[in-house]
C-alpha cells in the first residue's frame, strides 16, 4: 500500500462516517420542523448541522490515517528478490566458512572468511554486491581475510529487516555461512528462507552441502521484549495523533459556532 492508497482510504473513511452521521438524521426526519423557513432563518443552521458532522468525519479519518500508517510502518516492505551478495573462492579444499556480524538493521556487516589450502598456494576469495560491484578478498597464509558489506539489509519494518546471506560457489567442500547480532536483536526464524540449520555461540549458522550453491534470506529484528517497548510508542503515537484531530476539529468548528451564533442574533 502506497502513500496515495493510504489517502485515498483516509478520503474514504471520512465520506463514510459524513454519509452515515447525515443519514441518521434524514431517518429521524428532523428537517421536517425547518419547512417553511426562510434561508435566513434555516441557512445557520444547516451550516453548522453541516459543520459538526464533518468535524466529526474529519477527526475520525485522521485518527483512522495514523493508525493506518503506523501499522503500514511496522510490517510493509518485500524482501529483496536477486541474490546478493556472492563470494566465490578458487583455490580452496574443505569447508568454506563465513561470519558475518552485524549490530542492528540498516548498520554495515563486518565479513571473515577461512578456507583451506590444499598445498602451499594461498586460495583466493572475492565478493560481488549491488552496492559495491566485485571486489576481491585478501586471503592470509592462516586461510582468513576480511571484507565488509555495505547497506546490507533491506527494510522490512520498523522493528525488522531482511538480509541476505552471501551465495558462497567456486569451493569443491561444504560451505557454512553465520550470522551474529547485536544484543537485542534476533533472528525470526518462520521468515527466513530457509531458517538456520543451528545456533552455537550466539552465532546463527546455515549450511550448505559441497557443490551446491544455497542462497539463504535472513529476517531479523528487535527481540520481543525490544520490540515490544517500540510498539507501545507506536500506540501512544497514535491515540495522540487521534485525540489531537479531535483537538484540531474543535479549534476549526468553534470559530464557526461562535459567527453563526452571532448571525442567529442579529
Amino acid at each position: 500500500m502506497t502513500t496515495t492508497d493510504v489517502f485515498e482510504a483516509t478520503l474514504f473513511v471520512a465520506l463514510f462516517v459524513f454519509a452515515i452521521l447525515v443519514l441518521f438524521s434524514l431517518v429521524g426526519m428532523r428537517w421536517r420542523k425547518y419547512r417553511g423557513q426562510s434561508w435566513r432563518e434555516y441557512g445557520p443552521r444547516l451550516v453548522r448541522y453541516v459543520g459538526i458532522r464533518l468535524s466529526i468525519a474529519v477527526a475520525v479519518a485522521g485518527a483512522f490515517c495514523v493508525v493506518l500508517a503506523a501499522a503500514l510502518t511496522l510490517n510493509t516492505h518485500r524482501p529483496p528478490a536477486d541474490t546478493n551478495p556472492v563470494i566465490r573462492v578458487s583455490g580452496a579444499s574443505g569447508e568454506v566458512k563465513v561470519l558475518l556480524e552485524i549490530e542492528q538493521c540498516g548498520d554495515s556487516a563486518d565479513g571473515t572468511i577461512s578456507v583451506l589450502s590444499p598445498g602451499r598456494r594461498t586460495p583466493s576469495a572475492s565478493v560481488y554486491t549491488d552496492q559495491g560491484g566485485l571486489r576481491q578478498i585478501a586471503i592470509n597464509r592462516r586461510g582468513k581475510g576480511t571484507f565488509l558489506l555495505e547497506e546490507p539489509t533491506a527494510k522490512r519494518g520498523l522493528l525488522s529487516c531482511y538480509l541476505e546471506l552471501p551465495d558462497v560457489n567456486g569451493s569443491p567442500g561444504p560451505t557454512r555461512v553465520s550470522l551474529r547480532l547485536g544484543e537485542d536483536q534476533e533472528i525470526d526464524t518462520l521468515a527466513s528462507i530457509p531458517a538456520p540449520d543451528n545456533y552455537d555461540g550466539g552465532t546463527w549458522q546455515w549450511r550448505c552441502a559441497a557443490g551446491e550453491s544455497c542462497p539463504a534470506l535472513a529476517t531479523f529484528g528487535y527481540e520481543v521484549e525490544a520490540g515490544t517497548k517500540q510498539v507501545s510508542v507506536l500506540i501512544l503515537a497514535a491515540l495522540f495523533g487521534s485525540r489531537s484531530a479531535v483537538f484540531i476539529a474543535e479549534i476549526l468548528l468553534d470559530p464557526i459556532r461562535k459567527r453563526l451564533a452571532r448571525i442567529a442574533q442579529d
